[in-house]
């Protein structure tokens, strides 16, 4: 059901739109499917090795909300946002955002959208020390890239760092 959900996606409206402002044929494209365990995040979210409004700042940018990172992916839920220095040298920048929700996973598959308990509304996704493992993560991946990276990321119920992706950054 999931694969013929995907392929099923590369027909709608939105995909077939961009296809033909970006100057491609709507139906010439390849098409992959990842089949991936889904990690059951506690937080998630995004991470930019360099702010992408302020490159040259030496700071990096991170959104954080709690469950599933969709919310912080999409922009749809609100996130916090982090701007620590790469290596430590200044205070870290926050903007902690109410937050009254969060995605998370269903026992039986798929997602919904829960209400946050109201103690949760205005605290931090993250804690320093998760910051700085974070911002070690990011250097570390920059380096083996060779470039900046525009990183998903997770902290399961166990509270390990989880990797979910990394792709280039092309600043502006």
């Amino acid at each position: 059901q999931a694969v013929k959900q995907v392929i099923a996606s590369a027909f709608s409206g939105r995909n077939i739109s961009y296809r033909l402002h970006a100057g491609l044929d709507p139906l010439e494209y390849d098409l992959a499917i990842l089949c991936l365990e889904m990690v059951e995040a506690e937080s998630s979210g995004t991470l930019f090795t360099r702010d992408p409004n302020d490159p040259d700042s030496g700071r990096m940018l991170i959104s954080a909300v709690f469950g599933l990172g969709e919310l912080a992916v999409s922009g749809s839920g609100s996130a916090d946002i982090y701007r620590p220095h790469r290596f430590g040298e200044a205070e870290i920048l926050t903007s902690i955002a109410s937050k009254e929700q969060r995605l998370v996973m269903q026992a039986d598959g798929g997602t919904v959208v829960e209400q946050l308990p109201a103690q949760m509304h205005s605290q931090s996704v993250l804690s320093f020390q998760q910051l700085s493992e974070l911002v070690q993560a990011g250097i570390a991946i920059e380096r083996k890239f060779g470039n900046p990276q525009d990183i998903e990321w997770a902290y399961d119920g166990q509270g390990r760092l989880v990797i979910l992706q990394s792709r280039p950054f092309r600043m502006a």
